[in-house]
């Protein structure tokens, strides 16, 4: 009589194969998840535009910046940090109203669109530009956090610009000597007057 061996597979391999195959989907799901969330939201007209040069400025965008530069050159600058998850180029029509009046203004496009994520961004405009003597720095929702923030920590920023932001924790002392303008909205659901004024 002849016995016939059969060897079946043994469960526990079976069972992480399929554990694999389940986490494998679950990390694919998240990364879809994560790049839907991370797209900014889109610049709309008149933005767009006014990313286009004129007679009066010319607008140049690279893998880092938007800049809007006046026809004279200038001697006083802006810096503007985007919100999270806003579009960088959402921004052009107020940066292009202020190189009309002869000032630089750039908007610093942030890595995945999070102000956080290039805080610093600002030196490599600073140190881009030589001729401009008189430096601001402004933001939108979190990008004024992190506007704010480097405005605190560098003596070369005189003033701070904000939109419906407020810095992150009191930075009252280290803004001593700067000018600080605030914009906002009466019904804004997330910086409201309330917290803005605390």
């Amino acid at each position: 009589m002849q016995t016939e061996v059969v060897r079946h597979k043994s469960r526990p391999r079976r069972l992480g194969r399929v554990i694999l195959r389940v986490i494998l989907a679950l990390l694919v799901l998240a990364l879809g998840y994560a790049l839907l969330w991370l797209r900014p939201l889109p610049a709309t007209e008149p933005a767009l535009a006014a990313l286009r040069s004129d007679s009066a400025v010319t607008v140049t965008s690279t893998t880092s910046e938007i800049s809007f530069l006046p026809t004279k050159p200038a001697t006083t600058g802006l810096i503007f940090y985007p919100g999270a998850l806003v579009d960088p180029r959402a921004y052009a029509y107020s940066m292009h109203a202020f190189a009309t009046k002869g000032y630089a203004a750039f908007i610093v496009k942030m890595p995945l669109n999070i102000s956080f994520l290039g805080q610093e961004n600002a030196e490599g405009i600073i140190a881009a530009h030589p001729a401009i003597s008189t430096w601001a720095i402004g933001g939108h929702s979190l990008g004024g956090v992190s506007a704010s923030t480097f405005a605190a920590s560098h003596r070369e920023i005189k003033g701070l610009l904000l939109y419906a932001s407020y810095p992150a924790s009191n930075i009252a002392p280290q803004l001593q000597g700067k000018e600080v303008v605030s914009v906002y909205g009466t019904r804004d659901g997330l910086a409201d007057p309330a917290s803005i004024a605390r």
